[in-house]
This record gives C-alpha cells, structure tokens and sequence, in this order.
C-alpha cells in the first residue's frame, strides 16, 4: 500500500493504492472455464484456484476498511 499525501489550493488530499491481491471474482471463473485456445494463460488462473491462492472479495474489502477507513 502506498500514501501519498498533496495539498492542492490550500486543502489536503491523500490518494492511496490498495493491491488485495488475486480475487476469486466471476472473471477469474470465466477465466477457468474458457479454452486454451480462447485464453493461453487459462492454466495460471486453474492453478491459482488449485494452490487456493485466491482471496474472496468480501475478506479483502474487510481488510481495506479495517486498515484504511476506521483507523
């Protein structure tokens, strides 16, 4: 995660970059449903799924609004 902070006209604004990581989203499942053929790189997202490295959506907006939003 980066912050950067800025002041613009006398008011300060922060932009942050948040990576979750790799979700299980309906594009990944798409993905892995597709041919080889339609989609080279299919076997990375199969395995990604295999090796359980996927994060679910709703634990990683957990983890955005606990780290970034109620501190």
């Amino acid at each position: 995660d980066t912050v950067a902070e800025q002041t613009v006209a006398g008011r300060k604004g922060a932009a942050v970059s948040i990576d979750p990581g790799v979700m299980d989203t309906d594009m990944q499942r798409t993905i892995r449903k597709a041919s080889v053929r339609r989609f080279p790189m299919k076997q990375v997202f199969v395995d990604f799924k295999k090796q359980h490295a996927l994060i679910d959506p709703g634990a990683a907006a957990l983890r955005i609004v606990e780290q970034h939003i109620l501190p």
